[in-house]
């Protein structure tokens, strides 16, 4: 009796582990991110057609959603092969930037390809993540004290030193928390952790003077936002404006008067929950905030049940970058964190940040459908 071909085996076996809950949540984001954007493209005259960013977020997020089932169906175990090859590309491409770039308002974070802007340091969250797995991976049982963490620091900290060049502070955060957490998984002792905490406060404390002034401006604005509310203060003020006036039910979709307006900055990019809340009120708001919520604690489910040591590095550091970000964006909205331009994951406009969600939603559901084989 002939074995039936594997190619039609494999993709039974992975059904039953795939977390088709963490996909339709997925989805869920998806629609509303790409119905906010349509509602902000509105002037308060009802429905548009779908144009401008919101159909381009449509293409962007379809491309990503094609990219589930593959990386559903593709082995993420082969990644480990040629993970520093990716991590070697991406250094080269962010010393790319540093010669020849894209400026967009100021920072040199994109390559300009026509039909495209391409922003490496998105893509690079992955990759750094990758790479920092691999390495954690071979070495998990003897990674307790500071002398392990000099490689790994090493692998984060020359991304993060290109990125700020850029300069792109916000993103060059965001590799912190995500090193943070993988370490912590990995079994670090917590005096090292409290090391890093206070190492990590007295250099932020050192580099302040050398801040660049609209970074210096956004500290001081976080600080006393109300000192100057026609500059520094402008994007805070109208953002909990905005906030505030969607009240429980919101003003309803499209009829956001900061929005349409334009009174409220970047409201479909940084400012992007600011803009839920002028349409969709404090239920909209604390809908999304739900559905966010959850994304990451089914991801942490499936770490949770990983036992396969790259997996689980790959799920805890995909977890904290999205968490890091849904913390900071929703906590600069309301003025609890300073302005860092961080997105929201699924909502925000952006190609790259878009992909980048995707993909590692789809890693994630990779490595949970192979947690039994």
């Amino acid at each position: 009796m002939s074995k039936r071909p594997i190619f039609r085996l494999i993709p039974y076996r992975l059904l039953p582990g795939v977390d088709w809950v963490l996909i339709t949540i997925t989805l869920s984001l998806i629609a509303l991110g790409i119905l906010t954007l349509w509602g902000a493209s509105s002037l308060g005259e009802g429905p548009v057609p779908l144009i401008g960013e919101a159909r381009k977020q449509c293409l962007w997020a379809m491309m990503g959603l094609l990219t589930l089932p593959v990386l559903i169906l593709f082995d993420y175990r082969r990644l480990r092969r040629s993970v520093w090859v990716l991590y070697g590309v991406l250094l080269v491409l962010l010393v790319g930037l540093l010669i020849k770039a894209h400026a967009i308002k100021g920072a040199r974070s994109w390559y300009d390809l026509g039909f495209v802007n391409f922003q490496p340091s998105e893509a690079g969250k992955i990759i750094i993540v990758l790479a920092l797995a691999h390495y954690l991976a071979g070495r998990a049982l003897v990674f307790r004290g500071l002398r392990q963490t000099a490689i790994p620091l090493l692998i984060v900290g020359g991304p993060i030193l290109l990125i700020m060049a850029q300069p792109d502070l916000g993103t060059a955060v965001v590799l912190v928390p995500i090193s943070g957490a993988m370490f912590w998984v990995a079994g670090i002792r917590k005096s090292v952790v409290v090391l890093f905490v206070f190492v990590g406060v007295a250099g932020a404390l050192l580099a302040y003077p050398h801040f660049r002034p609209h970074q210096k401006e956004r500290i001081k604005t976080f600080l006393n936002p109300g000192a100057d509310p026609l500059k520094g203060g402008w994007h805070i003020h109208h953002a909990k404006t905005a906030l505030g006036s969607g009240e429980l039910l919101g003003k309803g979709w499209g009829q956001g008067t900061q929005t349409r307006f334009r009174f409220l900055p970047e409201y479909k990019t940084d400012f992007i929950f600011p803009t839920i809340g002028e349409q969709f009120g404090m239920l909209g708001c604390s809908l999304v905030l739900v559905l966010l919520t959850l994304v990451i604690w089914r991801l942490a489910r499936l770490a949770a049940v990983t036992q396969e040591l790259f997996g689980l590095f790959v799920i805890a550091g995909l977890t904290a970058m999205l968490a890091t970000h849904i913390i900071f964006n929703v906590g600069m909205s309301v003025g609890l964190m300073p302005v860092t331009g961080l997105p929201l994951p699924f909502f925000s406009y952006g190609g790259s940040f878009m992909l980048t969600c995707m993909v590692s939603i789809g890693l994630a559901l990779s490595i949970g459908a192979r947690r039994d084989l």
